[in-house]
C-alpha cells in the first residue's frame, strides 16, 4: 500500500468512528422529540376543543394567553443607515416589570410590513422565548427575517419549537400521507423533496426557508416514532425509562397515525 493510500485509510477510519458514535447518540433525536412533545402539549392545552389543523392560528393562541400583538414599523433604523443593523426585524418581545401589580408586562411586536407567513413564524418563535423566560422580570429579543448565526442555544431551541408549533407531528404525518397518495394518483412520481416542502410550507403558512431548516429535525423525530412503533411492548417499557415520559407520551399521541400504509409510503 502506498503512503498516501495508508494516510487516507487512517483518516477514513477515524471519520467512520466519529459518524458511527454519533449515529448511536440518542440525544440527537430524543431532545427534538422532547421539544415536539412540549409544542404539541402546549397546543392541546391552549386549543382545547378547537381542532388542530393547518394553518395553526397563532393569533388565537395569543388571545388565549391574553397577550396583545402590536403591529409597528420595527425597521425605522433602515432609513437612518444604522451600520449595526444588517437584517430586517420581523418580531420583537419585551418583558419588563409592571410596578402597578408587582408582576411583569409582556409585549409582542411584529413588523407591519412583513408578509403574513413571516409574521406567523415570528410570533411562534417569540412565543418560545416568552415561555422559556415567562417568570423573568426583564427580557428582550428580536427576530430577523433571515436570522444570522445564533450566539445562544436558546435561539436554536426557539427555532425548533416554532416550527413544531406550526407543524404538529400528527398533522404533518396525515398531510404527508395525503400528499403522497394524491401525487401518486396523478402520476407525479417520483416526488421531489423540494415540491413536498413547498407544499408543506404553503398549507402550514410557514415560509419555505424555515420549513427546509426544520425538516431534518422533524426527520429525527419521525425516526424515533418509527422505532418505538416497531419494537415490542417490553422494549417500549424500557424506552420509557431511557427516554422519559415526554417521548413516550408524544408516541402515544401519534401512534394511531403510524398504520401499515403510512409505514410503507413514508418510511423508505
Amino acid at each position: 500500500m502506498k503512503k498516501n493510500e495508508k494516510k487516507v485509510d487512517i483518516v477514513l477510519e477515524e471519520i467512520a468512528g466519529i459518524l458511527t458514535d454519533v449515529s448511536k447518540d440518542e440525544g440527537l433525536y430524543v431532545n427534538y422529540a422532547k421539544i415536539y412533545y412540549g409544542a404539541m402539549k402546549f397546543l392541546q392545552d391552549l386549543m382545547g376543543e378547537k381542532k388542530i389543523e393547518f394553518p395553526i392560528d397563532v393569533n388565537y393562541i395569543y388571545e388565549k394567553l391574553n397577550i396583545s400583538i402590536q403591529r409597528e414599523n420595527l425597521n425605522e433604523f433602515m432609513g437612518d443607515g444604522d451600520p449595526q443593523k444588517v437584517n430586517r426585524i420581523i418580531g420583537k418581545i419585551s418583558i419588563r416589570p409592571d410596578y402597578g401589580n408587582g408582576g411583569s408586562k409582556k409585549s409582542i411586536y411584529v413588523d407591519e410590513k412583513a408578509a403574513p407567513a413571516m409574521v406567523n413564524y415570528a410570533l411562534a418563535h417569540e412565543l418560545a422565548h416568552l415561555i422559556m423566560n415567562y417568570n423573568k422580570k426583564r427580557y428582550t429579543d428580536e427576530y430577523c427575517i433571515m436570522p444570522m448565526l445564533p450566539k445562544m442555544l436558546e435561539e436554536a431551541v426557539a427555532d425548533a419549537f416554532a416550527v413544531f408549533i406550526l407543524i404538529p407531528f400528527n398533522v404533518f404525518i396525515e398531510t404527508f400521507k395525503d400528499y403522497i397518495l394524491k401525487e401518486r394518483d396523478k402520476g407525479n412520481t417520483p416526488i421531489t423533496t423540494e415540491d413536498w416542502l413547498n407544499y408543506l410550507g404553503s398549507v402550514a403558512a410557514v415560509p419555505y426557508y424555515y420549513v427546509a431548516c426544520a425538516y431534518q429535525q422533524m426527520r429525527h423525530v419521525a425516526y424515533l416514532m418509527h422505532y418505538l412503533h416497531i419494537i415490542d411492548d417490553e422494549k417500549r417499557r424500557e424506552c420509557e425509562e431511557k427516554y422519559g415520559k415526554e417521548v413516550m407520551e408524544l408516541y402515544g399521541w401519534v401512534s394511531d397515525k403510524l398504520d401499515d400504509e403510512i409505514i410503507k409510503l413514508l418510511y423508505q
